[in-house]
């Protein structure tokens, strides 16, 4: 049995001389379970058992009992075969780029990570070329890289990134990928690097993009003027950071554009206004540390000479940007979602005030954000905003207690205690954030919480049920983190009514806030 080669040798040799006699099919069975020939081994034992006379029970119980052993193991390992069976082989491929698609949705760089987890997953991915279409180049690899990714996709890239650090071997000539790219395929492009931006063709490479991303980083490049010298009809989506152009003749050939955005820009706001008036389609506009030329923004409808119709205008947001308010003197009558973020410029109040008596029906987000703001005028524009879902007031001082009184019912500017609630303002208010405002104070918020839960109970069964309280929801999110006044011990209380409840405190150490806030 030490040398099972040479043993089933010799039992080959027994079967051959006695083949009428039991002993070599028995001899053969065992060399064979030994050697995990299962099925030779049961076919020995079945030859054996035929050839034991009835006679000899110890002997076929023996082998027997060696049949039902190999028996027993041989299931044993199919079920552990089963139970190892990688069942996601059997799925179509189409699933599987299913499956992927959702993985690099969240982040393409995952295509690394699903490479390397098996190589069936790898074959898939590899000969899958819709899962390439997105090519992001940095500083690292960037001609291999794009070469690779150019083989994958046949070419047919879908989105490029080309991000601010990158860098390539070929430079300072032109890129090679530029020349082996079907611009025909691309839609999305973000070129926030300078250096390649000189080599970029507009009217070659953009007719069917739908997004474009510049950042010229305050180098005056070519493109700015070749974005003259074509029309597309298809693009959706403009995005510019740190570039000095003619606004009013750059944007003319781009009839459908629809989301505009401006980052530490050089604009006019006579241009802009001109932009407005000739792009009514308009639907998102973003602007962020811009500097503006020109006259000062009018503060008043009756400045304007001529005014944009906005009607498709929905989200409209300016962060450190206090002339986009100006936005708010249009007609704006879809305007859904209004952030402003350190603003200071004084006219910022006089656009609000007249936004907020054209009654903004439609708004269902406001969020201030470390501004200075009078409490009078934010609540003019919340007592005409019945769809308001979402309120944020982020580091506005000496204000945000006095808004969230006013929301909970109360009447802090009463003269004397016999004058009744104030009606409900915002009924569908589901979203609440007053982080980063000291003024705002335990008993206030839990007015509010209060208010809500009790109004929200009416079902209109009854018929003394009025509308008001018909629409009234309760709140579902609840933010107060870095507020002093707020006592830790009611945040249970809130944790209890909201779903949703944040309240770190400024002296926790950052490293404890995210936890802090994912227990609560």
């Amino acid at each position: 049995m030490d040398n099972p080669k040479d043993a089933l040798k010799d039992a080959r040799t027994t079967i051959k001389l006695a083949p009428q006699r039991w002993q070599g099919y028995a001899r053969a069975a065992r060399l064979f379970q030994k050697t995990h020939k299962f099925d030779a081994s049961l076919k020995m034992i079945g030859l054996a058992l035929s050839y034991i006379k009835p006679g000899e029970k110890k002997r076929r119980k023996e082998l027997q009992k060696l049949q039902v052993e190999i028996t027993d193991y041989q299931e044993a390992i199919a079920a552990r075969e089963r139970r190892m069976q990688n069942r996601m082989l059997l799925l179509p491929v189409e699933i599987y780029n299913e499956i992927f698609e959702c993985v690099l949705e969240e982040d393409d760089a995952q295509i690394i990570t699903l490479l390397h987890v098996c190589t069936y997953w790898r074959k898939v991915v590899w000969g899958s070329p819709g899962l390439w279409r997105i090519l992001v180049l940095s500083k690292l690899h960037t001609d291999k890289k794009a070469d690779l990714w150019l083989e994958r996709s046949r070419g047919r890239i879908r989105e490029l990134h080309v991000l601010p650090d990158y860098d390539s071997k070929c430079l300072p000539c032109r890129p090679k990928f530029l020349e082996k790219l079907n611009w025909s395929y691309l839609r999305v492009c973000r070129f926030l690097s300078s250096r390649i931006m000189k080599f970029l063709n507009p009217p070659l490479m953009f007719q069917e993009l739908i997004t474009l991303e510049l950042d010229s980083n305050d180098d005056v490049s070519p493109i700015f003027r070749d974005l003259n010298d074509f029309s597309s009809t298809k693009m959706k989506s403009l995005s510019f950071h740190e570039t000095h152009f003619n606004l009013d003749h750059l944007l003319r050939p781009f009839p459908h554009v629809s989301s505009l955005s401006f980052n530490q820009c050089v604009i006019s706001l006579t241009d802009l206004t001109g932009f407005f008036l000739a792009n009514p389609q308009i639907e998102s506009f973003h602007s962020r540390s811009n500097w503006m030329q020109g006259p000062v923004p009018p503060t008043s409808r009756s400045d304007l000479n001529d005014v944009p119709k906005l009607e498709k205008l929905t989200t409209l947001e300016a962060i450190a940007d206090p002339w986009t308010s100006t936005v708010l003197l249009f007609d704006v009558p879809s305007l859904q979602i209004l952030r402003f973020s350190s603003l200071t410029n004084l006219h910022l109040s006089a656009c609000l005030r007249y936004w907020a008596s054209t009654s903004p029906k439609s708004l269902t987000e406001l969020s201030l954000e470390s501004m200075a703001v009078s409490s009078s005028i934010v609540l003019e524009v919340l007592r005409t905003s019945l769809a308001l879902e979402v309120l944020a007031l982020n580091a506005i001082f000496d204000t945000a207690d006095t808004i969230v009184r006013v929301l909970s019912g109360q009447n802090p500017f009463a003269s004397s205690p016999s004058e009744g609630p104030l009606p409900t303002l915002c009924p569908r208010l589901r979203h609440l954030d007053v982080s980063d405002c000291p003024d705002v104070a335990t008993s206030s918020v839990h007015a509010l919480v209060q208010q809500r839960l009790e109004l929200s109970k009416f079902t209109g069964e009854g018929e003394g049920t009025t509308r008001e309280k018909l629409m009234v929801s309760r709140l579902e999110v609840l933010k107060m983190d870095r507020c002093p006044k707020i006592d830790v011990q009611w945040i249970p209380w809130f944790m209890q009514h909201v779903s949703f409840v944040t309240c770190v405190f400024a002296s926790a150490p950052r490293k404890q806030q995210k936890g802090i806030a994912r227990r609560m």
